[in-house]
């Protein structure tokens, strides 16, 4: 507890951050919330079989989302957050109008692919009829999720953290909740309907979004350049980091849908999704620092960008000790709250928590890389992450089932935490990790202040 209040003090010395982590908190926290509902509402309407089903439609399409966007949403972030730092507002509004017509166009053509290859992927990949239709309505969800994404990072360039996390992470959830509601009222909610209640959602968060940006960014700045198609060669290494990143916390669910059954892949997305609350609250830590990441690294200040980023770890672990410590202890309230067919999720929940652990005493490395530019660095980590756990993961599925499944995800999450945390040593000489005394970190705190 001494130590406790120390590093809470110590924390608490930094204005700024601590300004943008009480703007932001509160709606990351509606949005876990929120997201937890919707989770437990799609498990106890549809049961183990139609929630492996209705997860499995939504990996894949956010999957495409991902491959859609090209990492264009961390350029929006890195880029406009130096011109809104000088109030630029033409070539902020220059830079938007280039990625958001960017990512609309190749978002279109992801989601006419999605649409026509729904029957495919659920009669021959999956080798299940009843993907078919909600793969359809998922495609459709696909064009407003980019533009979400993209909305959000604006946002967050512009200095707007907590109107970014209600965007992000919180309305979706809540609209998708109100909309599934009314067809409960009308005793019309099954699996194909609840999909049309996700879809509804993510149209409406979409409108609010580009709404909240309009707020901070006149209409009459957004022109759009000579060149309105913009995909620097950059985008190609944070579209690989991103899309490895999701595989790697999200691959063991396609492979448990291959290899078992839909319903263990209602079980393992139930355990995916639980432990995912608290990968909300690395991205709430992650978009918090990266604007001043990115620019302690533009001025030099290498003693600078490792305070924040230690700051931002201390950050990660005093919000997720908590969700991981009653996870890690009492896995049976999760079976209490999504139902007694889910009752094989606690030992692959308990694995995959320990995963998540060595995660959040790394610290954020993987933004510490993508702020400095070293996105390559990055991407080839993760390239090799997934090169060798994706083969292991399959042969433990085949082995073992789920518990096999969450061994896998959780080695390939603390294999890429601990790697990506040695590259910014190497690469950047900085440590981002936290050692077991807290002192340590204070002293060095002090010393740079």
């Amino acid at each position: 507890m001494h130590y406790t209040k120390r590093l809470f003090a110590w924390l608490s010395q930094d204005d700024d951050l601590m300004r943008l982590l009480r703007g932001s908190l509160m709606a990351r926290g509606i949005g876990a919330m929120s997201g937890l509902l919707l989770q437990v509402a799609v498990a106890r309407t549809l049961g183990v079989d139609g929630t492996g089903i209705f997860f499995l439609c939504a990996m894949t399409m956010t999957l495409c989302a991902i491959l859609a966007k090209c990492g264009l949403d961390n350029l929006l972030l890195r880029q406009a957050s130096t011109a809104w730092e000088k109030r630029e507002m033409l070539a902020l509004g220059g830079i938007y109008a280039q990625v958001i017509t960017t990512a609309m166009t190749l978002a279109c053509v992801a989601a006419v692919c999605l649409f026509m290859a729904s029957d495919w992927l659920a009669y021959e990949m999956f080798d299940n009829a009843a993907m078919a239709n909600p793969l359809k309505v998922f495609s459709i969800a696909l064009l407003p999720t980019v533009l979400i994404w993209v909305q959000a990072a604006m946002l967050k360039a512009m200095g707007k953290p907590g109107r970014a996390a209600l965007v992000e992470v919180a309305m979706l959830p809540v609209l998708s909740l109100m909309i599934g509601w009314s067809f409960y009222e009308h005793q019309a909610l099954h699996l194909y309907t609840a999909c049309l209640a996700y879809l509804a959602g993510c149209m409406l968060a979409a409108l609010c979004s580009f709404i909240s940006v309009l707020r901070d960014l006149p209409l009459k700045a957004i022109r759009l350049p000579a060149r309105a198609f913009y995909l620097p060669r950059a985008s190609i290494d944070l579209t690989c980091i991103e899309l490895v990143q999701f595989m790697l916390a999200m691959a063991t669910l396609p492979l448990v849908g291959l290899y078992l059954s839909t319903a263990d892949a209602g079980i393992m997305g139930v355990a995916l999704k639980v432990t995912a609350q608290i990968t909300i609250i690395g991205v709430l830590v992650g978009s918090l620092i990266s604007p001043r990441l990115a620019t302690c690294y533009q001025a030099g200040d290498m003693l600078g960008m490792q305070r924040v980023a230690q700051r931002g770890a201390q950050f990660l672990l005093l919000l997720s000790l908590p969700a991981l410590g009653m996870m890690l202890l009492f896995p049976g309230t999760v079976v209490w709250t999504f139902g007694a067919e889910f009752d094989g999720v606690q030992t692959p929940l308990r694995i995959l928590i320990l995963g998540q652990l060595v995660k959040a005493l790394c610290g954020p490395a993987g933004y510490c890389l993508i702020m400095a530019g070293r996105e390559r660095v990055l991407r080839q980590l993760l390239l090799l992450t997934v090169g060798l756990g994706l083969p292991i993961t399959a042969m433990l599925v085949l082995e073992y089932g789920l518990v096999g499944a969450a061994i896998g995800s959780a080695g390939m999450l603390a294999f890429q935490s601990i790697s990506a945390t040695l590259a910014v040593r190497k690469h950047l000489n900085i440590r981002t990790y936290l050692a077991p005394w807290f002192r340590k970190n204070m002293e060095l705190s002090a010393a740079m202040t």
